[in-house]
């Protein structure tokens, strides 16, 4: 027998994030489906017009997949390679984490990760925050 998952709830998602030097600041609306230390963050960004994102945390890693067939994962000192979608085509993406932090309380979600994300011959150092606070 399958196990379910919990049932998923709307959250308010706060985004941070620091790409070589530029910070964004993003408010987003998406669903959680929390399991102790193991969750489902869901959200579509409008700015990537109908590609919706999918954060799976399995306790040591972080999976990102998209619509768009972006699939990246996130695992501390363990570089990993996966694919990165744009417009203008697909890119083969290796990502060096250096910091991974996920923490689950009954109605918050935490994220924080550091990262090097190097695709087409180019090196982009990120840093992210992400916090999804449940509906009342």
């Amino acid at each position: 027998m399958k196990a379910r998952l919990p049932e998923e709830r709307k959250v308010n998602i706060q985004m941070l994030s620091f790409n070589d030097g530029e910070r964004l600041a993003t408010k987003l609306k998406g669903r959680v489906a929390p399991a102790a230390e193991v969750f489902l963050l869901r959200y579509a960004d409008p700015q990537m017009d109908g590609v919706e994102t999918a954060l799976r945390y399995d306790g040591v890693r972080l999976h990102l997949t998209r619509n768009d067939g972006t699939r990246l994962t996130f695992e501390k000192d363990l570089p990993t390679v996966g694919v990165y979608c744009l417009p203008y085509g697909n890119f083969e993406a290796e990502v060096k984490t250096s910091a991974l932090t996920c923490k689950r309380s009954e109605k918050r979600t935490e994220i924080a990760l550091c990262y090097t994300l190097s695709m087409g011959g180019q090196n982009f150092s990120c840093k992210m925050k992400i916090s999804a606070e449940e509906e009342e």
